[in-house]
């Protein structure tokens, strides 16, 4: 039977009667725990004036609590201690063995049956199970920790030491930017670490030094409103309240119960304000506002921010089906709260009606074939405006988000207009409207600045994202954002991390300089100049309407197209593409009905591919492979599989003759697709038959990594200005791909350069690079040596070339 003792002196001898007959302790006691078994730990905060009797006034409270709640079996309230054991009660789901620790424990009346209190019921006599504790995680042991605990995977020549890379991001699951905020001179970022149980908190003076501050807020039991959630916090927000104190908001990952008998999945949006300057110490949940959902989806929030109308706006994410109750085809959509404050009892937060942004589009099949029911909403979503440049003068905002496959990459954004809890207003047809953030292995991406408000206030705009995988995950090298005169997201390296160059390394070459041994751990700044490319014929009867990359750049406008094609004889547009699929080279679009006022074809084929009235498939108009199908209107040979409304894509989506074909698909929007495409109307009743093409062109660009200086090995930082694309990857080097050669492509921009900047960060496997601070690729390359570090020009094409290189100091991890 149980041991125990009953410290409260006016019942000493009927406890030890008591426990001497095998009873349970019902205490309260002071100097027992039963210890285990916790479903709900409340932190307290006492006043110094009850403490009393070791606190007895809050043990007996804790007691009533435990009363109160029919779940509770036994309870633990432990008095004001360190920082790390605080004051909170424990209320326990069984009653587990009791123990001895300066606490104070006892049972309530539901938890013990008969007159001897020596026989638990079966409610708190069996023990439930409880979620595993985080793995523990050794937290900061120097301005530089090491991370031997949870090393870096791979070779020692392979592990980054500029790059921040704290241990427990190499332990698996989910490494978000969870959030990011600039306070009073520091930085911190904090990088979702589900296996530790919450969220790892960096700190850093200079954007480039990393301090390492353990992690924060990590997961804690709760209750509220009926949810039953003990799970590692969910990616989210740090914002600033009206009292200047920081807060960190979240929904919580996974819950056993919703909100009000909901489902699993409708927690609330929570705060927790940081309890120091240092930002290591969290309060108690504060929740602001219940929400509920028809599916399980990550429902990321953005950060809440202070308008000019003097309200506070908060942001979630979820699918423009939210309101019907039904499965949804309508893509993703963000709907806004707004509140007189951030908390308190000022705070009443109220949902808008219309959403801030919904994509509205449709997804019947996915890049693999598989038609059905397709759906990308917003994640880890991010929300800011007031940009360096803004030829606005402010007004601008972006949003950004990750948006799942049909991106081809991982961060998104959307440039618009929008204040005091208006919709964002993008304009689709401009094409620095959206666009990518970064096309390779970069994702999840917040952003932190000179304000904590990085919406109204201006100011710097600073953004990191999370690189890698799971267990190679690293924080980005910070960059800044800007806008450039006509509104296009620019990027660049922060200028603090100049702070590395070592003194003595710089190194200047031209296209015919020999390589130079520049290392893993180095920066490389090129610059190119070339000819403008040419126009390729379009053939004879045959009137070019649209075109870019290597058919130079052409554009009619929208009444030159419609009066073009209005006058055609057989209503026959061509598409060339120099990239595409051999099935795709030359695609031939007939209407078989009138171009309806209301639509727009040039921007429908441009970066709107659309089922809107007037377009409809196999209706207004058809697909074939050749000319002679297209003139013949050949019934049998028209295509067969047609999809639309990915939002930015062209021409012709995943379109095929019989099934889907992936990724031949055109877009002046930003959003990538093939980069050298040409529409052409047919202006005479017998064109010439389908184009000869070239094909695509190496280019040149800046290899990299380097082995033995000779060329066989290296990675490659590459321009081909017949496509009006870069790319990067490697050439017998694994790397993301896992083979021998990996190339990630994406548009050269702005569109029609004839010159280009290449700027890249290497350490070691992690290679960060962007072209004329526009298209950006961070991608793990690993070189088959520690001996590896070749830089030198390669490819031609251009009409000059330098290069810079200098070797850079470490920074972090070592």
């Amino acid at each position: 039977s149980p041991t125990g003792s009953c410290a409260m002196l006016q019942a000493q001898l009927l406890c030890a009667i008591a426990l001497a007959a095998g009873a349970y302790d019902m205490g309260p006691t002071y100097g027992k725990d039963y210890a285990g078994q916790d479903y709900n730990v409340t932190m307290w905060h006492s006043p110094p004036s009850a403490s009393a009797n070791h606190y007895q006034s809050a043990a007996l409270a804790c007691e009533q609590y435990c009363l109160a709640d029919p779940t509770c079996c036994a309870w633990t309230y432990v008095p004001p201690g360190s920082p790390s054991d605080p004051e909170r009660c424990c209320l326990k789901n069984s009653v587990p063995a009791e123990l001895d620790a300066v606490h104070w424990t006892g049972l309530p009346p539901r938890a013990v049956t008969g007159k001897d209190n020596a026989t638990l019921t079966p409610q708190c006599g069996t023990v439930h199970p409880v979620p595993p504790p985080p793995i523990p995680y050794p937290g900061p042991t120097s301005l530089h920790p090491t991370i031997h605990d949870f090393p870096y995977p791979g070779p020692t020549y392979l592990h980054p030491t500029i790059h921040n890379s704290p241990g427990c991001l190499h332990l698996g699951g989910w490494h978000d930017i969870a959030g990011a905020l600039s306070y009073l001179g520091t930085h911190h970022v904090f990088q979702g670490c589900p296996a530790s149980g919450g969220w790892h908190h960096s700190a850093s003076t200079d954007l480039v030094h990393w301090e390492d501050r353990g992690l924060g807020p990590s997961r804690v039991p709760e209750t509220h409103a009926g949810m039953d959630s003990y799970d590692t916090p969910c990616s989210g927000f740090v914002t600033v309240d009206d009292n200047g104190v920081p807060c960190a908001g979240f929904r919580q990952c996974e819950s056993d119960k919703g909100v009000f008998g909901g489902k699993p999945w409708d927690v609330p949006l929570e705060i927790r304000c940081a309890n120091d300057s240092n930002l290591t110490q969290w309060s108690d949940p504060i929740y602001l506002y219940d929400v509920f959902f028809y599916r399980a989806l990550p429902y990321d929030p953005i950060r809440p921010w202070k308008d000019t109308d003097g309200k506070w706006y908060s942001g979630i994410s979820v699918d423009a089906c939210n309101a019907t109750g039904a499965r949804c085809n309508l893509g993703a959509e963000l709907d806004l709260w707004v509140s007189p404050a951030l908390r308190g009892p000022q705070a009443q937060w109220t949902r808008l009606p219309t959403p801030m942004l919904s994509t509205n589009k449709t997804y019947p099949c996915n890049t693999q074939g598989q038609c059905g029911l397709k759906l990308n909403e917003f994640v880890t979503s991010n929300y800011f405006g007031s940009v360096p440049g803004d030829p606005l003068g402010g007004k601008s905002r972006v949003f950004t988000a990750n948006q799942g496959p049909d991106t081809g990459a991982g961060t998104a954004f959307y440039i618009g207009t929008q204040s005091n809890g208006s919709p964002l207003d993008v304009d689709w047809k401009n094409p620095n409207a959206t666009g990518i953030i970064d096309f390779g292995t970069y994702t999840m991406a917040r952003t932190l600045g000179s304000d904590p408000n990085q919406v109204t206030v201006p100011g710097r705009r600073v953004i990191v994202g999370w690189i890698g995988g799971p267990a190679t995950a690293s924080q980005s090298l910070a960059r800044d954002l800007s806008f450039s005169p006509d509104r296009e997201l620019l990027q660049a390296f922060v200028p603090e991390l100049q702070s590395l160059r070592v003194a003595g390394s710089h190194t200047v070459g031209t296209g015919s300089t020999p390589p130079v041994l520049a290392g893993q751990q180095a920066e490389v700044l090129a610059t190119f100049t070339f000819t403008p490319r040419g126009s390729l014929p379009a053939g004879d009867g045959w009137t070019p309407l649209l075109a870019k990359g290597g058919f130079g750049e052409v554009d009619v406008g929208s009444a030159g197209f419609a009066s073009a094609l209005a006058s055609s004889p057989s209503g026959i547009i061509r598409r060339d593409c120099i990239d595409c699929d051999p099935l795709y080279r030359a695609v031939y679009y007939r209407r078989l009905t009138p171009v309806p006022p209301s639509l727009d074809l040039r921007y429908t084929l441009m970066s709107n591919w659309s089922n809107n009235p007037g377009n409809g498939f196999n209706k207004d108009f058809a697909l074939y492979s050749t000319l002679a199908d297209a003139l013949g209107d050949n019934t049998s040979a028209r295509w067969q599989f047609c999809n639309f409304d990915d939002v930015g894509v062209g021409a012709f989506r995943d379109c095929g003759p019989q099934g889907p074909l992936p990724r031949n698909w055109n877009s002046w929007s930003g959003r990538g697709g093939e980069a050298s495409v040409r529409f052409a109307v047919a202006s005479s009743a017998h064109p010439s038959p389908d184009p000869v093409l070239p094909g695509p062109t190496d280019g040149f660009g800046v290899h990299v990594h380097g082995v033995g200086g000779n060329g066989t090995e290296h990675a490659f930082l590459s321009v081909n200005p017949l496509t009006g694309q870069v790319s990067v990857g490697a050439v017998n080097q694994s790397g993301d791909c896992g083979g021998s050669t990996c190339t990630y492509t994406a548009p050269l921009l702005p569109i029609g350069a004839a010159a280009v900047t290449v700027h890249a960060i290497l350490d070691h496997e992690l290679i960060e690079v962007i072209f004329n601070n526009r298209t950006a690729f961070t991608f793990r390359t690993q070189p088959s040596s520690a001996d590896a570090g070749y830089v030198s020009i390669g490819g031609t094409g251009f009409t000059s070339a330098s290069v810079q290189t200098w070797k850079l100091e470490s920074a972090n991890n070592y």
